[in-house]
């Protein structure tokens, strides 16, 4: 297994991936602390509907072009609930570096593994497959995903959760990759930060990300 899946599959070890975006802990990628955004998607809009989720789709896949610009390969971490998901959407001969790894704590597996990128419609797939997970009535055209999966920019060492179609968080090793996906994506960010001060949440900002504690 490559080194930089060695270290993340270490900590999602210990806690599941939602639990460093506040960063208490916080993500280390290359040992160090990792910069991380949260950003809404569905929970954008006012309300949700088969407009709106179209909408969010858009958002998404426009994300995952800016993570994923000019690179031929992603890694794909997958939380194991349901067997066989993955290859709804992938080739078999489309993946290499393939393994799965024992979550103890949470009484499942991952799975690891590289797949080669020829056309972005793939990762945009995957995307749309956990956004529409919840909503079977818009989706019958569509393939859900149940899984939860994390994507994985291996170049820049960038890490994508898309959670569901609520909204995504974005780990990047790197400063610059994070302060450009930050300025693209600012008012999708600035949605969640201001319904997070809604529910009484203290903002804390850092060099690293913002992060929140209840009042």
């Amino acid at each position: 297994m490559k080194e930089l899946y060695q270290e993340v599959v270490t900590q999602l070890q210990e806690n599941y991936i939602s639990q460093y975006a506040n960063g208490k802990p916080y993500l280390k990628l290359n040992g160090e602390q990792c910069y991380h955004f949260r950003m809404n998607l569905s929970y954008f809009y006012k309300r949700i509907n088969e407009q709106t989720l179209k909408k969010t789709i858009n958002v998404a896949n426009r994300l995952v072009d800016e993570v994923f610009k000019n690179e031929s390969r992603a890694g794909i971490i997958q939380y194991i609930n349901q067997p066989g998901q993955l290859m709804k959407f992938i080739k078999k001969t489309a993946i290499s570096d393939d393994y799965y790894v024992n979550l103890p704590v949470e009484e499942r597996f991952l799975r690891i593994l590289t797949c080669k990128i020829e056309n972005i419609g793939l990762l945009h797939k995957l995307v749309m497959g956990r956004i529409y997970q919840d909503f079977k009535p818009y989706s019958d055209t569509f393939t859900r995903l149940d899984n939860q999966i994390i994507l994985v920019n291996e170049t820049k060492k960038i890490l994508l959760h898309v959670y569901d179609d609520r909204g995504c968080d974005v780990f990047c090793k790197e400063e610059q990759d994070y302060l450009e996906l930050k300025q693209l994506f600012k008012k999708y960010i600035d949605s969640y930060t201001a319904q997070m001060e809604e529910l009484n949440y203290q903002v804390q900002e850092s060099t690293y990300g913002v992060s929140f504690t209840k009042k």
